[in-house]
């Protein structure tokens, strides 16, 4: 047998089980690369994973125990292993789910890792448009809700990290910067580096895209700053 009918007879009945895997990698991108741009702790690979894993163990359930079905003493239930890729995914779900000041973040990302896996449980089923059509929901709800700000998460906190030089004061002038423009502030966390750099990491209150601009100019103007994140 030469190489190219081995390879014919590997894949005999299983092409359409590989393109629905592929599929499901493809669907999870769409949804991965959303998360990814906002700089979400599950990002791309998490969320390529997470679908075609699903996927596979989708067409596992339903297809992978052909050779025992005949045998009069094994009853196979093909339901029993695609309800466990719930069960596992929440657990992953979970993992990205973390409090910070009063703010719980991370919900709608844990929500997306769970659609994900049911977005590729449907494709690994064969439900093709099903799956298709969820992916495209959750990737415009998650554009849209974040948005126009209609999502509880997005309005509770905006995270913003100002790397300065270490001078004497210059936290409580940061401080004083965010109390003048009535910027509410819920934690805060100071890294000192070795090279004389500051990074002031704080929690506050959210910011419109306007006023999130407004303060990181204003910042800007404290010549000791050398940097400025925001992540909302």
């Amino acid at each position: 047998m030469g190489f190219i009918e081995f390879l014919k007879s590997l894949f005999d009945g299983q092409g359409e089980y590989i393109i629905r895997i592929a599929i499901a990698a493809f669907c999870g991108s769409f949804i991965g690369l959303e998360r990814s741009r906002r700089q979400k702790e599950a990002g791309l690979r998490t969320h390529i994973i997470v679908s075609l894993g699903a996927a596979l163990i989708m067409v596992i359930s339903k297809y992978g125990f052909f050779d025992v079905v005949p045998i009069p003493s094994v009853q196979v239930d093909a339901s029993r292993v695609a309800a466990n890729i719930i069960t596992g995914i929440s657990f992953l779900g979970a993992g990205v789910i973390f409090l910070k000041g009063s703010s719980i973040r991370g919900l709608t990302t844990s929500a997306g890792l769970w659609t994900t896996a049911a977005c590729g449980m449907a494709i690994g089923a064969g439900m093709y448009a099903v799956g298709i059509f969820t992916t495209v929901l959750v990737v415009c709800l998650q554009y849209f809700l974040h948005k126009y700000n209609l999502s509880s998460e997005t309005i509770a906190a905006t995270e913003i990290r100002i790397v300065t030089y270490d001078k004497p004061g210059i936290v409580e002038q940061i401080k004083a910067y965010f109390a003048e423009n009535k910027v509410e502030i819920e934690e805060f966390g100071i890294q000192r580096k070795s090279d004389g750099t500051l990074i002031y990491d704080t929690v506050v209150k959210h910011l419109k895209p306007d006023e999130l601009n407004h303060i990181t100019t204003i910042l800007n103007e404290i010549p000791e700053v050398m940097e400025i994140g925001c992540n909302q």
